[in-house]
């Protein structure tokens, strides 16, 4: 997976104080401003976010474009003005399924009863 790390600044007229993401994605919002155009709050954020590994993409600065469209999932509905990336880097990240620390727990209380 590859972590992104950067801000970014949208209209919208839904403010929100937090926005839907994955168990590893964030989003902190740093400013909001009253806007009076059609949109009515001009929103800045944080976001700390990974992106899925994607053949398409040869090189790290490749995924620099997949995190606009990504944000755009998530901050919807909304227009993104600007995108700025901070830190873009590869994250070996180990994704753990339940089942692997159900299996763990069963193994540590059959050796205690034995």
């Amino acid at each position: 997976m590859y972590r992104a790390i950067g801000t970014v600044q949208f209209l919208t007229n839904e403010f929100k104080d937090s926005y839907p993401t994955n168990g590893y994605d964030r989003i902190k919002v740093i400013d909001v401003q009253e806007n009076n155009t059609v949109f009515k709050y001009k929103v800045t954020c944080k976001f700390d976010i990974y992106l899925n590994e994607d053949s398409s993409c040869l090189t790290k600065n490749d995924y620099g474009g997949k995190v606009h469209p990504y944000l755009d999932l998530i901050i919807n509905p909304g227009l993104i003005l600007n995108t700025q990336i901070y830190n873009l880097n590869y994250k070996n990240v180990s994704l753990k399924r339940i089942d692997d620390l159900f299996f763990k727990e069963e193994t540590k209380e059959k050796s205690l009863l034995d």
